[in-house]
Parts: structure tokens; sequence; C-alpha cells
């Protein structure tokens, strides 16, 4: 792995090293050639010869080119360093909408929302390239905020598990190999991976909306394998029991999105109107912060090391107009 002050691949100058997952680091750099501010991620050498982690590795540098949107962090450049792999994209500067949904600062409900639409709208795009992200979380959810606008705005992150709806998958090929984050994924994609589509990404978005206005989970188990367990074989809380207050029309999407895959919400263009009819109605309840979120043990993402403002920071911006 690279030192302060090396070049990768010729022309990132490295200034910090900004976090670590299972696979790699993240490293703050410089553009030796236009002085612009990167972020480079480098696959561990360790994983180079390996070819499912190099395929996951490089595959989300391909799908973030292949989808041209400001809510995709963009790539610039991908290249070898020193028998590593590496990938060049644009510097983000906030936190994970994980650590966000967990600090003592909470996020206005409307802001959260408009987050979400937010994520609709990049999902939208990649659905209609034929692209499934497969593992929406907070955490792969990047709040960025703008320095010249001090708006918010959110960035997808990490396409490494995603696939091409018409693809066969080469990460899937394995017995009892699993992909995605247990706690968001669908009932298909536990019981058959290799036939997700778009209507699991919706899925992962309801979990991600019930999260948020909840502070738990639709399904609530001790541990991830149970909670798989329960995504199969049980209902999803019902958000009306929980949060009778909030505006019904943002309950409807909730429970649209929770519902088994046949008569699941439609499409991410459904979500992205529905959500912004939520907005524009101006519910009172819209007024309120998140609720605290259920404390849970070992919760980690590599993402929110990422940190160059505070939190509380975050939620002082602007949100979004629709």
């Amino acid at each position: 792995m690279p030192e302060i002050g090396d070049v990768i691949g010729g022309r990132y100058r490295v200034l910090a090293r900004l976090g670590a997952g299972g696979m790699g680091e993240v490293w703050a750099a410089e553009d030796a050639e236009t002085g612009a501010p990167v972020a480079v991620k480098m696959l561990n050498p360790a994983f180079a010869a390996m070819a499912r982690p190099r395929m996951r590795f490089l595959r989300e540098a391909g799908v973030a080119r292949a989808v041209s949107h400001p809510g995709i962090a963009q790539v610039f450049d991908v290249g070898e360093h020193d028998g590593a792999v590496f990938v060049a994209f644009e510097r983000l500067h906030g936190a994970s909408l994980a650590t966000v949904l967990r600090a003592e600062t909470r996020l206005p409900l409307r802001t959260f929302v408009a987050l979400m639409v937010r994520l609709a709208e990049v999902l939208v795009e990649t659905h209609r390239a034929g692209i499934v992200h497969r593992d929406l979380k907070p955490g792969n959810l990047f709040i960025h905020r703008s320095v010249s606008s001090d708006e918010l705005e959110l960035k997808l992150i990490d396409f490494g598990v995603s696939k091409l709806a018409t693809a066969v998958d080469g990460l899937h090929t394995q017995t009892g190999s699993f992909l995605g984050s247990p706690r968001y994924v669908s009932p298909e994609h536990v019981v058959a991976p290799a036939s997700v589509d778009a209507r699991s990404d919706l899925w992962a978005t309801g979990v991600i909306l019930f999260e948020g206005t909840t502070g738990g989970y639709p399904h609530r188990a001790p541990d991830p394998a149970r909670a798989l367990l329960a995504i199969v074989h049980q209902p999803p809380i019902a958000i009306d029991s929980v949060r009778p207050d909030l505006s019904p029309g943002l309950r409807s999407i909730i429970r649209d999105c929770l519902k088994p895959k046949l008569s699941r919400l439609g499409s991410a263009v459904e979500l992205r109107d529905r959500l912004v009819d939520v907005l524009r109605a101006e519910d009172p309840s819209l007024d309120q912060t998140l609720p605290p979120r259920e404390p849970e043990r070992g919760v980690s993402e590599m993402t929110d090391s990422l940190i160059p403002e505070t939190v509380e920071s975050l939620t002082g911006a602007r949100a979004f107009s629709v």
C-alpha cells in the first residue's frame, strides 16, 4: 500500500489515508496534472490475483463509468500501482447515511425524504441501463455537502456486487455464496440470488425508509442469519403500527416497497414520483426529526471514516428543493 507523498499510477499524489475495509484502503490524493482533489481506492495486493475480489473491485468502477449521473461518484481513472489495482474517483465530503442515522444530532424528516428522492432518481437511471445495485444500505449512501451551494447531495457508492439484469453473474456461481447485506436484501435475493432484478433495489429502499423513520428494521432479529430467515418467512412489521403519525403517502410507499416481489411497487420512476408528492403535500409530520437509531452491536462502515465535516454541520445544511 502507498505512503504519504507517493504518486499512484504516475499521477495521483497521496495526501492522507481516509479509511480501510476488508479488501482495501481509500486515500485522499491530488491529481498531479490538474491539482484537483481526488480519492483513490486500492485493492489489497493480497487479493489482486484472486478473480472474485478483482472482479468486484473493477465492476464498481465500470458501473460508475457506464451511468453518468450526479448521484453517482464520478470515476476518473482505473489502473495498477505496485501490483495493486486502483480506482481514482471524485473526493466526497460528508458522511454515510449510516453515520448520520446514528448521530446524536437528528436529521430532519423532510431532508431524509428529499435524500430518498435523490436515491430514487439514481435508481431510475441505473435501472434504465439494466443495472441492479443489489447492496443498497445506508452505508452505501454517502451524504456529500456541496462546498459551493451548502446543499446536501446524495451519492450512491459501492457497485461492487451490482449486476446487469440480463447478464449471467459470475459472482454467484459458487455453491453457498451470498452477496449483499442481510438486513436489506429482498426475500427473492435470499432464496434465489440469480433471479434478482430491479425490484430488489426497491425492497432495500423500503427497508432504508423504514429504518430512517422508525429507528429499527422491518424484520427484527438478533443476528444477520436469523434476519435472513425472518425476511423469507415473516411479514415485515407494519409501518402503520409503529409510526401512525407519518403522512399517509409516506407510509403507503414503505408498505408497497416491502410487499412480495410480484405485488411490490412497480418501478424507481413510481418511487421517485410518489416521494416527490409526499414532499409537495407539505404534511406537518415532515417538520419533525428522525427518531434515534436503535443501538446495534458490531456496526462498522468503511465510509464512516471519510468524514471531513461533522455530522452536526451536515444536518444543518439546506435540504433539496423539488
